[in-house]
């Protein structure tokens, strides 16, 4: 177990780097957020009425630019709460830094959403491989929250994050049953 452990910590600073060198260039990373965003339309059914999505972090792949191209969809928004994710909605679209500089929706028990009613997970990673792993920043809140969700599960990353090995995994890691990157979709 340590060395699994030990070895996603190595292939993590490896593909956080990438991320990081891959979006220095704010012209060559909105291009490609650009090219991303066609695929996520193709992937992103109209009978899915409400779907996850995240405030990028960082060097992440920002795809809020779905929420003004798909107005028709209710979109929620992951919070920290203990050791897992809540999701919320955020109607006026007001957010806070959470204690680990991410934007988080605005705590309000009204807007909560039960991930069961959420038809799609848009989930950000440090890595894919193409058996659908994920590996994330290492805290597990996305393994832990979405564990039993039944719905959809879309990685989102540029294609400089996807690992053609596969990627080592533990018992509580998730798979998502589609890829999404600049370049192309890939279904798991």
């Amino acid at each position: 177990m340590e060395e699994v452990v030990v070895k996603k910590q190595h292939i993590r600073s490896h593909y956080l780097e990438q991320r990081r060198l891959f979006a220095l260039n704010k012209e060559t990373k909105t291009t490609a957020e650009s090219e991303l965003l066609k695929f996520l339309l193709k992937v992103i059914t109209k009978d899915m009425s409400t779907i996850a999505i995240y405030n990028s972090y960082g060097s992440e792949v920002c795809v809020q630019a779905l929420v003004e191209n798909l107005s028709d969809k209710t979109w929620v928004y992951p919070r920290v709460e203990g050791e897992s994710l809540a999701f919320y909605k955020s109607p006026e679209g007001e957010f806070e830094k959470s204690s680990l500089g991410v934007d988080e929706p605005l705590l309000d028990e009204t807007q909560k959403v039960e991930l069961d009613s959420v038809d799609a997970v848009l989930i950000p990673g440090v890595a894919f491989d193409h058996l659908g792993l994920r590996l994330g920043t290492g805290k597990g809140f996305y393994d832990r929250a979405l564990r039993q969700y039944k719905g959809l599960k879309i990685g989102v990353a540029f294609s400089a994050q996807l690992s053609q090995e596969a990627l080592p995994s533990e018992g509580h890691d998730i798979k998502v049953e589609y890829l999404v990157t600049e370049n192309f979709i890939l279904k798991v």
